[in-house]
């Protein structure tokens, strides 16, 4: 089981199984397959929306959260910064470990990185939008 600690030094594990994917596409709409189509677009989007992400390890880790009392608001406080990049991390580990070992490679290269801090010199809305591509237009 792949594990991370929150804010508060609590320790979660996240796995993910048939059920488990049911449960998060019922209760937060998010399809679990979807999220490695289009070179993992989905994945990304899900990592740009930290409350959305929350939402969704909350139905992966409420099981363990009842035992400890702790509630979806707690939860939720209890992420942020290191914590919610090691949760990120938790959670590819996890989706590498449910889809078959011809995917594995492919997720377990994502790194938290790329969906925290865009690469300026990638980045084409970085690029357009900097001063530099504005000035580079000749003006008429």
């Amino acid at each position: 089981m792949n594990r991370f600690k929150d804010l508060e030094g609590r320790e979660w594990g996240v796995a993910l199984h048939v059920r488990a994917v049911e449960r998060v596409e019922e209760r937060t709409g998010v399809e679990i397959g979807a999220l490695l189509r289009d070179k993992f677009a989905g994945l990304f989007e899900l990592f740009g929306s930290p409350a959305r992400f929350v939402r969704v390890l909350w139905v992966l880790v409420e099981g363990q959260a009842e035992k400890l009392k702790v509630t979806p608001e707690q939860f939720g406080e209890s992420l942020g910064g290191d914590a919610l990049e090691a949760a990120y991390t938790a959670f590819v580990g996890a989706l590498s470990d449910f889809f078959p070992s011809r995917l594995r490679t492919a997720i377990r290269a994502l790194t938290v990185a790329p969906f925290l801090v865009a690469d300026r010199s990638t980045c084409s809305a970085c690029a357009t939008n900097s001063p530099e591509s504005s000035a580079s237009i000749p003006p008429g």
